[in-house]
């Protein structure tokens, strides 16, 4: 569950609410109506959907509770709706909390990534270039950052190749080298948005180099699952919306995880039938 599934800002708010108070001990509702200026009585009947607050109040809740924007725009778009009585209007507020929707439904949203959006020459080369983007991804293991001929064992590639691509990751700035000369990432999670030029590029370069990789290695610890499935449309977004919350929930794994190996892991949902 997260804040942009409510369809009504009270019952979100009494959600978020809960989650705050939780989260340290002295934290009560009536520091909330007393952020808000509403008298405790009465915030206690807007989470109970008996009363409603005006934007202000609302909008000084969720500020002293720490919303980001995003948020907070979309608990107002929702408030207003709630109060509007104009139909074109209504329709108008719609669009706009399902385009805030929307933009949370992408990964970039949904993850705790940095978005790299390459402009010119800069970093288009390690998206478009997976040898690059391979070695990369084993800078991050001790063992391997200072081992190219380890890294060249691995991918099953020659160790002038790894060495060029290193040159390259210092030049851009992705790694650099401590105090005692070890190589080591500048950057940790990294992301390609889907409207960027390169992502489709990418996609299928790297998608190609992973059936390739499997092919040659065919390791009997790997995992493989496919399923090809009728259904409607609803449950598509249900099943994406799924996945998401699953990536969120796997992330703390992987940043609690000691750097030991570079693993892959791919999803795709996509429609057969137009």
């Amino acid at each position: 569950m997260n804040l942009f599934e409510h369809e009504d800002y009270r019952v979100a708010l009494k959600w978020a609410a809960e989650l705050w108070k939780k989260a340290r001990p002295g934290r009560t509702y009536l520091k909330l109506s007393q952020a808000g200026g509403v008298h405790a009585p009465y915030f206690s009947n807007v989470l109970k959907e008996k009363a409603h607050l005006s934007s202000d109040q609302l909008f000084a809740i969720l500020q002293y509770m720490g919303h980001a924007h995003d948020e907070m725009e979309y608990m107002l778009l929702l408030l207003e709706q709630d109060k509007c009585v104009l139909d074109g209007r209504k329709k108008a507020l719609r669009l706009q909390l399902q385009k805030i929707k929307e933009k949370q439904e992408k990964t970039e949203s949904s993850l705790k990534v940095e978005v790299i959006a390459p402009t010119d020459d800069y970093l288009s080369r390690y998206y478009l270039d997976n040898t690059i983007r391979l070695v990369y991804a084993f800078m991050g293991i001790p063992d391997f950052a200072n081992n190219p001929q380890k890294i060249a064992e691995s991918l099953n590639f020659s160790e002038k190749t790894v060495q060029e691509a290193i040159v390259y990751l210092l030049d851009v700035k992705l790694i650099e080298r401590d105090e005692s000369g070890r190589l080591q990432k500048t950057k940790t999670q990294m992301h390609l948005p889907r409207q960027s030029h390169l992502f489709e590029a990418q996609r299928k370069l790297f998608l190609y180099r992973c059936l390739e990789h499997q092919d040659r290695t065919r390791n009997s610890t790997d995992y493989n699952f496919g399923v090809t499935f009728s259904a409607t449309s609803e449950t598509k977004e249900k099943i994406k919306k799924k996945f998401l919350e699953f990536l969120n929930d796997i992330q703390p794994l992987v940043n609690e995880a000691e750097a030991e190996e570079v693993f892959q892991m791919n999803f795709d949902l996509f429609n057969w039938s137009s």
